[in-house]
């Protein structure tokens, strides 16, 4: 499976490679179950005010769960590519990238998740009990378009890096130098 430039030989990865795979697709599995399945169904299946209830704590759990996982998988990725020699300009950016996840995922537990607490404690619990066309419902509209965009930068980071570290580039193949070159 893949083409003669890619590789995609699980045996070939290294156990930290390996790790950052599994951490990196667990991740990004759990923020694409919660969005596309928990949240549709909480709303689907529960009133308005228990939904955002029952769905700010999944929030604010996978906010905290997203930046541990994200820091972890740059350390690894860090490390992987430090143990391989690897140079290029494009592995440094594969190892960094979960940290727009964990920047997706600070920016919403710092500012946007309380921001948006705060806005429906002052609803009396309820946003539908703010006042049409008053700041407070701007202001709400406002911070759930950015609430969004966190979380699809941090799925999208999250997925991407995984992708890009199942398929990652062989140099040795690129060159054309043969797979077992430099190998004993």
């Amino acid at each position: 499976m893949g083409s003669e430039h890619y590789r995609f030989s699980p045996r070939s990865y290294s156990t930290l490679a390996r790790a950052r795979i599994a951490l990196l697709s667990l991740w990004a599995g759990a923020l694409l179950a919660f969005g596309a399945l928990f949240v549709p169904a909480a709303f689907a299946h529960l009133p308005t005010q228990l939904a955002a209830a029952v769905l700010g704590d999944g929030f604010a759990a996978l906010d905290r769960w997203g930046i541990a996982l994200g820091s972890v998988c740059v350390a690894l990725g860090l490390a992987d590519r430090r143990l391989r020699g690897e140079l290029s300009a494009a592995g440094l950016m594969r190892a960094w990238l979960p940290l727009a996840g964990v920047f997706a995922h600070t920016t919403s537990a710092i500012w946007v998740a309380p921001e948006l607490h705060a806005l429906r404690v002052a609803a009396g619990g309820a946003i539908g009990q703010l006042p049409a066309g008053g700041s407070e419902l701007a202001q709400f509209g406002l911070l759930h378009s950015v609430s969004r965009a966190l979380f699809a930068l941090a799925t999208g980071s999250a997925a991407l890096a995984s992708i890009w570290d199942l398929w990652q580039v062989d140099p040795k193949l690129v060159s054309g130098a043969s797979p077992d070159a430099g190998t004993s």
